[in-house]
């Protein structure tokens, strides 16, 4: 199912340390792809619009990660196994595409 729905479903405070790491891998992955992928050109285009870009996260979550990732299958588990792929720079410089970046390829 989708990762949003999961989180959305899942009460309590795991579920909201899971959406705070959500949050967090999507600011690093927007992140990224501002320095190292988007063109000069179109960061102009881009800073006459609306559009915000987010800071880096000052927390991080490896410590929780490295349990989620030991633990039976969880919705934290999920996000952190997103979360490791968005803050890596291996998801756009390797020979082979983690599971949620197959979008690459066109590129």
């Amino acid at each position: 199912g989708d990762l949003n729905d999961a989180l959305a479903a899942s009460g309590g405070g795991a579920a909201a340390a899971a959406a705070a790491i959500h949050r967090d891998g999507h600011c690093h992955e927007a992140v990224m792809w501002w320095v190292h992928h988007v063109s000069e050109d179109m960061k102009m285009v881009l800073s006459s619009t609306p559009i915000t870009i987010p800071l880096l996260p000052q927390a991080t979550h490896s410590a929780v990660c490295a349990g989620a990732m030991d633990g039976a299958e969880t919705v934290t588990k999920r996000v952190c196994g997103q979360y490791q792929e968005q803050v890596t720079c291996q998801s756009c410089h390797s020979s082979s595409l983690p599971p949620a970046h197959g979008f690459l390829r066109a590129l």
